[in-house]
């Protein structure tokens, strides 16, 4: 596995290959085609980046954004992503304790019906915090990680 810049080109080929529950939870906060999700977390990202197998097939784009006084991570993933699942899952902290010792607190929001997502964020060393968020009307949690263990 590689990581590089997101490339023009990654929004298709992710939007055939992604996940049902990254889809499923990109469509619960709107009903734009997945490969405008990508575009916009990629421009309104401080950085994003690609992790790629030796095929350069993309398994995951992610990114952090700046939104007024925090930093929110976002991340996607294709069904290629499993045949590197522990690779993928040091990678994940990794990025995150970079990013946290770059710029502090960092936040996430994941739709809570995506059991998966919830346990990596966990696992990554974010903890929920405050009450559920409504988005469309289905449930969400916000996630923190401060640090402590990463």
């Amino acid at each position: 596995m590689t990581i590089r810049e997101i490339q023009d080109g990654d929004e298709v080929f992710f939007a055939k290959y992604a996940r049902a529950e990254d889809v499923a939870e990109c469509l619960s906060v709107s009903k734009c085609p997945l490969e405008e999700h990508i575009a916009f977390s990629r421009k309104h990202s401080v950085e994003s980046y690609c992790l790629v197998d030796e095929k350069n097939r993309p398994l995951a784009l992610y990114g952090v954004i700046k939104e007024k006084d925090f930093y929110g991570v976002w991340l996607l993933t294709t069904v290629f992503v499993e045949e590197y699942k522990l690779s993928f899952m040091k990678e994940v902290r990794n990025r995150v304790k970079i990013w946290y010792n770059k710029y502090g607190p960092l936040y996430v929001i994941t739709d809570l019906r995506y059991k998966r997502a919830v346990k990596l964020n966990e696992w990554a060393g974010f903890k929920r915090i405050g009450e559920v968020v409504k988005i469309n009307g289905l449930d969400f949690g916000v996630f923190c990680c401060v640090g402590s263990k990463i």
